[in-house]
C-alpha cells in the first residue's frame, strides 16, 4: 500500500493543535463577558449589593388608624408568637388585628382566639370563589372586616414583630409619602441549610429588584416583600381593590406593580421583624424554590433557556475560567470571581454569617438554578403549584378555579390552565420564588414565606377580558369605604366547602375579642 501523502499528516496535526486554541479562545471570550457583566452589576445596577436601605426605629408624628390583616392556614406553631407580638406594639394610634383563618385544620383560629385581646378579631374564612388565590381571598375577607381605616398592614402568620415595628412603618410612610411601604424581614439563619442558602436568597432578590430602583418613582421596577406590606387605603381603592390582583400567586410583586402605576412605593430591609419559619434541610429550601420558580418564567421554555444561560455566565463561568484556564482567561475569571464574592459580603454581614461563604456563591447559585430546572420538570410532569393541600394547576395567574385538595389530600380538578399574562420582564434567577422567602409568599411555596420574585416589571394595561380588568365600582363592604374585589366572582362550590363551616356564598364567621 502506498504511504499517505505527508501533507495529510501535517494537516491532521494542524487540526488537532487548533482545537485547544479554539477552546482557549472561547473561554477567553466567556471570561471577558462575565467580567464585563460583573462590572456592570457592581457599578450600574442600582447598588443592589450594598444591602440597603434599612428601616430604622422611629415614631410617627401622626397616628392614623391601622388594620393589621394576617391570613393564616395551618399556622399553629407560629400564630401565638405572631399575634402576640402584634398586640405588644407601642404604636400610639388606634389599630386592630384581623386574623383570617383560611381553612386551617390544626387549631390556628382557636389559638388566636385564646389570646383574648379585644383588638383581635378572628374571621373564619368563607369558601374561595372562582379565580382567587387562597391568600388574596383571605386578605379580601380581612379588608371587608377592616372597614374605613387609614392604613392596612398585610403581614404573614409566621412573622414576629418587635414592639416598635408598626410605628416605624407608619413613620416611613409619613416621611416618604409613599402609598406602599414594604420590608424584607430578617430570615432565620441557624441550620446549615439556612446559613448556606438564606442569605443568598435575599442577595438574589436584591439583584433582581434593586431596592434603589424600586424606590425610584422614575423607574419601572416594582416589588414588595409579602411578609410586611403597609398600604394606604386610598391607594388600594385607586387600583380597584385587592381584586385587581386576585389571581396572582406572586401577589406581593403584582400588588406593588399595580400601586406604583400612579403612586410611590418603598422597599427596604427590616431589623424590627423576623421570620419564625425554619428551613432545617436543604430539601426544604429546594421545595420552596421549585414550588413556583417556573411560574416566574411564565412556563416559557424560551425564558427558561435564557435564565439558564444568564446564570451560567454570571455565576459559573468565573470560577470555571479561574480554575480550568490559564493566561488571560484565568485572570479575567479570577477578577470576576473576586467581584461576585465581594458583592455578597454586605448580605452575609446582615445575617451574621462568615465571609468564608462568599467564594462559594457560584455553588449556591447552582443550587438555585437546579431547583428552577426542577420546577420546570414538575410542571411538565403535571404536578402544578401546591401549598398546604391546595393545588393551583398551571399558572401564576388563572381565570378559573384551580384544583384544591380536600382534608384527605385528594386533588380536585379545577379550571383550565392559563399562562401568566405577558408584559413583565424576567430576571436572571427564576428560582427566587418569593419574599419571600424563606420569607414566604403564601400561595407560592411549600413552606410559605417567600418575599419577592424575579418578575420585576409590569408594562402596559391588562387585556380587556382579564379577570383583573378595571370593572365598575364594587358595592360598599361592611364598614365599607373601599372595594374588596374589583369584580366579585361567584364562589366555587368545590373549592373549599368541606373545610369551612360556611357553605359557598355565606359570609365569613367573625369572632371578636374573646368570643368563640
Amino acid at each position: 500500500m502506498a504511504p499517505r501523502p505527508r501533507r495529510n499528516r501535517r494537516h491532521a496535526g494542524v487540526a488537532s493543535a487548533s482545537a485547544p486554541r479554539d477552546d482557549t479562545a472561547r473561554m477567553l471570550i466567556l471570561a471577558a463577558l462575565a467580567l464585563l457583566l460583573w462590572l456592570y452589576l457592581m457599578l450600574g445596577h442600582g447598588r443592589f449589593w450594598q444591602s440597603v436601605p434599612e428601616l430604622p426605629p422611629a415614631h410617627p408624628a401622626t397616628t392614623p388608624s391601622v388594620a393589621v390583616i394576617v391570613p393564616a392556614r395551618d399556622e399553629a406553631p407560629f400564630i401565638a408568637a405572631t399575634i402576640g407580638s402584634l398586640t405588644k406594639q407601642d404604636y400610639a394610634g388606634p389599630f386592630r388585628i384581623i386574623l383570617v383563618d383560611d381553612g386551617s385544620t390544626d387549631g390556628t383560629g382557636t389559638i388566636a382566639r385564646a389570646l383574648a385581646d379585644p383588638r383581635i378579631t378572628v374571621v373564619t374564612g368563607a369558601a374561595r370563589p372562582t379565580g382567587w388565590s387562597g391568600k388574596l381571598w383571605a386578605i379580601a375577607q380581612g379588608l371587608a372586616e377592616a372597614g374605613g381605616v387609614d392604613l392596612i398592614l398585610l403581614t404573614d402568620a409566621d412573622i414576629e414583630h418587635r414592639p416598635g415595628h408598626l410605628g416605624a412603618l407608619v413613620a416611613e410612610q409619613e416621611a416618604s409619602g409613599c402609598d406602599l411601604v414594604s420590608e424584607m424581614v430578617a430570615l432565620r439563619c441557624r441550620s446549615l441549610a439556612e446559613r448556606a442558602l438564606a442569605p443568598a436568597f435575599v442577595f438574589f432578590f436584591q439583584l433582581l429588584y434593586p431596592f434603589s430602583r424600586v424606590n425610584d418613582p422614575q423607574s419601572a421596577t416594582a416589588a414588595a416583600a409579602g411578609g410586611t406590606i403597609l398600604l394606604r387605603r386610598q391607594a388600594l381603592a385607586r387600583i380597584g381593590g385587592i381584586g385587581a390582583v386576585q389571581g396572582e400567586l406572586i401577589d406581593d410583586v403584582a400588588l406593588a406593580a399595580a400601586v406604583k402605576r400612579g403612586g410611590r412605593i418603598w422597599l427596604g430591609h427590616s431589623v424590627l421583624a423576623s421570620s419564625l419559619r425554619p428551613y432545617p434541610r436543604f430539601a426544604d429550601i429546594w421545595a420552596m424554590v421549585a414550588r413556583t420558580a417556573y411560574v416566574q418564567l411564565r412556563f416559557s421554555p424560551a425564558l427558561l433557556l435564557v435564565t439558564v444561560l444568564a446564570m451560567l455566565l454570571t455565576w459559573l463561568v468565573p470560577p470555571a475560567a479561574a480554575l480550568l484556564s490559564d493566561g488571560t482567561a484565568r485572570w479575567l475569571g479570577v477578577a470576576a470571581w473576586v467581584m461576585l464574592s465581594v458583592s455578597y459580603l454586605p448580605t452575609l454581614r446582615r445575617y451574621h454569617c462568615s465571609a468564608l461563604w462568599a467564594p462559594f456563591l457560584p455553588l449556591i447559585a447552582a443550587f438555585y438554578l437546579a431547583a428552577t430546572l426542577g420546577s420546570a420538570v414538575n410542571h411538565y410532569r403535571g404536578r402544578g403549584v401546591a401549598w398546604k393541600g391546595r393545588a393551583y394547576q398551571g399558572a401564576g395567574r388563572y381565570h378559573g378555579a384551580s384544583g384544591d385538595a380536600d382534608t384527605g389530600g385528594r386533588r380536585r380538578e379545577g379550571g383550565r390552565e392559563a399562562g401568566r399574562e405577558g408584559g413583565r420582564e424576567a430576571g436572571m434567577e427564576g428560582g427566587m420564588e418569593g419574599g419571600t422567602e424563606p420569607s414566604r409568599r403564601r400561595e407560592d411555596e411549600a413552606a410559605g414565606q417567600t418575599q419577592g420574585t424575579p418578575l420585576a416589571l409590569w408594562e402596559g394595561p391588562k387585556p380587556a377580558d382579564s379577570c383583573v380588568a378595571s370593572p365598575p365600582p364594587a358595592p360598599p363592604t361592611r364598614g365599607g369605604e373601599f372595594p374588596v374585589s374589583a369584580s366579585p366572582p361567584p364562589p366555587d362550590p368545590d373549592a373549599d366547602g368541606e373545610r369551612y363551616r360556611q357553605g359557598p356564598g355565606e359570609r365569613p364567621t367573625v369572632h371578636q375579642g374573646e368570643a368563640g
